[in-house]
This record gives C-alpha cells, structure tokens and sequence, in this order.
C-alpha cells in the first residue's frame, strides 16, 4: 500500500517498488489524500482571481483518468 499526498505522487514516487511487487503476485493499493488539481496542475489556473479554480472538475476528472491509466500499465489492483 502507498500512500501520498497527490496521485502524480503514486506513479512518480512508487511507480518502480509498485512494479516490482506486481511482478512478484502481491496485490497493490495505491491511495491519495488530494486530487492534485491545485498543485500539480501548472500553468491551468491563473495565479490569482475569482475564476482561479473554475476549471477545477475538469482538472480533477483528467488528474483522476492519469491515475487510473497508471495504475493500468502496472496493474495495480486497488
């Protein structure tokens, strides 16, 4: 199991150990405390300003598709 504070976290940070324990039949949870959109979404949101955030669940939907196509590559289970 990992656990990090943003999805990009999981792949970029765990993404070898996950698939050495794919390879080796354990089953694999990956979980995320954030949807990322505010932090690893550069250059989406302006700085500043009342629309900062109004693409937020467009960004939020795409952060979570990037994640679920990670954890296919892998495999991971959960």
């Amino acid at each position: 199991m990992a656990i990090v504070a943003q999805p990009a976290d999981l792949a970029e940070r765990t993404g070898g150990t996950v698939a050495k324990h794919i390879a080796r039949g354990d089953e694999v949870m990956w979980i995320s405390l954030t949807s990322g959109v505010v932090t690893h979404a550069f250059d989406t949101f302006p700085a500043a300003g009342e629309d900062k955030l109004k693409d937020f669940d467009k960004i939020k939907e795409m952060k979570r598709k990037e994640l679920a196509s990670a954890a296919d590559v892998l495999g991971v289970q959960h």
